[in-house]
């Protein structure tokens, strides 16, 4: 099973494009900013940057409501994964990414 649930902050605006042809898709870039629960002794407060994908609805909702600093909780699933650039080589994107597909919530409203 693939399933994530994240809780955090938007690191900028969300960016929204369309996608071409007869029924255009909305996709939604952004990074969340997600604090971790735990800390060991003596250590200062972890913060991971994910970087998001929604399709459809969900990015929609994210380019009316998803502003720098907003708190949202998420549901999806985590890919990774590796493409071949025009050069013929192969390429590893830093990161991950979280393709979500619905279930965006704003946790806080402003």
């Amino acid at each position: 099973m693939n399933k994530v649930i994240l809780m955090g902050r938007l690191t900028r605006d969300a960016e929204i494009r369309y996608s071409q042809g007869e029924s255009a898709t909305a996709i939604a870039r952004f990074s969340l900013a997600v604090d971790r629960r735990f800390r060991r002794d003596g250590d200062d407060q972890n913060t991971d940057f994910i970087n998001c994908v929604a399709f459809g609805r969900t990015a929609e909702f994210l380019e009316r409501f998803g502003r720098k600093g907003t708190k949202f909780v998420l549901e999806g699933r985590i890919q990774t994964g590796s493409y071949t650039n025009k050069d013929r080589c192969p390429r590893r994107p830093a990161g991950r990414s979280c393709p979500l597909r619905r279930g965006a919530c704003p946790a806080h409203r402003p």
